[in-house]
C-alpha cells in the first residue's frame, strides 16, 4: 500500500518531561496485488470439470478511518486480470468491495 497525503503509521515517543502521540484518523492508499488462481472453465458432471490455472495482477485503493489506536474502518475497492497459462486458454475479470474493521499496530 502507498499512502495519499497521508501517513501510513503512528508514531510515539516518551522523552523525561513529554509524550508526543501521533496517529492519522483518515489514511487513503492505492496498491497492487498479484496472485496464482485456479478457475473451472466448464463442469462436466460431478466428476469431470475442465480447469485453468491463472496469474492475477490488478490494482486496489481505499481509506481507512481511524477509530482510535488500535481499531479502524476500512472501505476497500479492487480489480484483478487474469492471464491463463495451463493447457486450457481463459482469461478472467474481478472486482471486488469490502468494508471492515481494521487492526493497527
Amino acid at each position: 500500500r502507498f499512502y495519499i497525503n497521508s501517513k501510513g503509521m503512528y508514531f510515539d515517543r516518551n522523552d523525561e518531561a513529554y509524550r508526543i502521540l501521533s496517529y492519522p484518523r483518515f489514511r487513503y492508499y492505492w496498491g497492487w496485488d498479484a496472485g496464482i488462481s485456479q478457475v473451472i472453465v466448464r463442469s462436466l458432471g460431478k466428476v469431470l470439470q475442465v480447469v485453468s490455472s491463472m496469474v492475477d495482477v490488478g490494482v486496489c485503493g481505499g481509506a481507512i478511518w481511524q477509530i482510535d489506536r488500535d481499531f479502524g474502518i476500512e472501505a476497500h475497492i479492487g480489480a484483478t486480470s487474469g492471464y491463463g497459462f495451463s493447457s486450457v486458454a481463459v482469461i478472467g475479470y474481478s472486482t471486488r468491495a469490502l468494508l471492515g474493521v481494521t487492526y493497527f499496530f
